[in-house]
């Protein structure tokens, strides 16, 4: 925790630790890329593949980013991260028969988000 900008019980003051743009520190986010990475590593492949976490349509990366932004707390999230996300999604797993790293890859792309980061 750390390594991301905040150790756990030892804020910086009683106000706790600043939030907004100040947590966008390029030199934390590589630890946080790699946290993501390593939550997203761990997800198991069932779950990725269960019924909460496929959209009505399957077919379309949006409704996969969108599901899994809801999913992860990120109610709304800005047209630039949408699309992009989204079009690693049809890039990666919607069309493909091996979908499970795609997931893993869009899961760790929603992490580091920019609305996850300033959530």
């Amino acid at each position: 925790m750390r390594l991301m900008g905040q150790e756990l019980y030892l804020p910086p003051n009683v106000a706790g630790w600043k939030g907004g743009e100040s947590w966008l520190m390029s030199s934390l986010l590589v630890a946080r890329f790699q946290f993501a990475q390593s939550v997203a590593r761990k997800v198991k492949a069932s779950e990725l593949a269960s019924a909460e976490y496929r959209p009505e349509r399957k077919d379309s990366g949006e409704a996969w980013v969108e599901l899994w932004a809801k999913k992860l707390g990120l109610w709304e999230i800005g047209e630039p991260t949408k699309r992009a996300t989204a079009q690693y999604a049809d890039e990666t797993f919607v069309h493909a028969k091996q979908q499970t790293p795609g997931m893993r890859g869009l899961l760790q792309l929603l992490l580091i988000s920019p609305e996850a980061q300033l959530k």
